[in-house]
């Protein structure tokens, strides 16, 4: 029809094509990532929908196409797709099994757990979006060398300045502490003094940090 019924009939050109079904459309079908850092050129053009209900965030006629990952041990892993997509994560032992843990923007950083399959389900932002070509990476980072409390770093005298990094470092608690929720990532210094004395102590870069004893 024309766009309005108040405007006159005239001739048009009508087209019609179709897509090839991206080979990770389905869940059973998805590509193992086998090593990182991991970066694949991707696309949803033709891709089919995912669920028979909202699932993650998803709507049930979401076109998505899918990735998995088991990592090895524990780390942090920073996951990103371009090109107007954004991704789903799960966890599952199987398609039939999976649980939502993520519904995530075009790009998140969270810890992963050692021999638990990570499923990733990349779709356009919207719906109402056509299908496009994308990059989907995966990226892993070290564990800093004080990641955890028992590999704290002495401090052996002052005044003292380190450089360092919480990039790649794992959740240091089961539950809140100081603060801190269980979740929190960070590297841990310590300290014991000689004497009774005012210290202060200072850290930049958008970070902070908690004091303990014990």
């Amino acid at each position: 029809t024309r766009w309005s019924n108040f405007q006159q009939g005239s001739e048009f050109t009508f087209d019609m094509i179709t897509y090839d079904v991206p080979e990770n459309d389905a869940c059973v079908d998805t590509l193992p990532i086998e090593s990182l850092p991991y970066q694949a050129n991707g696309t949803t053009l033709g891709a089919l929908a995912d669920f028979d209900q909202h699932g993650c965030g998803a709507y049930a006629d979401a076109n998505g196409v899918w990735y998995d990952y088991t990592p090895t041990e524990n780390r942090m892993l920073t996951a990103s797709v371009d090109s107007n997509h954004r991704f789903r994560v799960y966890t599952g032992g199987g398609c039939d099994e999976l649980e939502c843990l993520k519904n995530l923007a075009a790009s998140n950083t969270f810890l992963v757990a050692s021999n638990v399959r990570y499923w990733f389900l990349v779709t356009r932002w919207s719906n109402f979006q056509h299908g496009s070509e994308f990059t989907f990476k995966v990226i892993t980072y070290d564990v800093p060398e004080n990641d955890a409390c028992v590999d704290t770093l002495p401090i052996e005298s002052l005044p003292y300045q380190a450089n360092g990094t919480t990039l790649g470092a794992l959740a240091d608690f089961d539950q809140h502490g100081c603060g801190a929720y269980a979740d929190a990532n960070g590297v841990w210094y310590d300290y014991t003094p000689t004497e009774n004395r005012m210290l202060t102590a200072s850290v930049d870069s958008g970070h902070y940090l908690r004091v303990y004893d014990g």
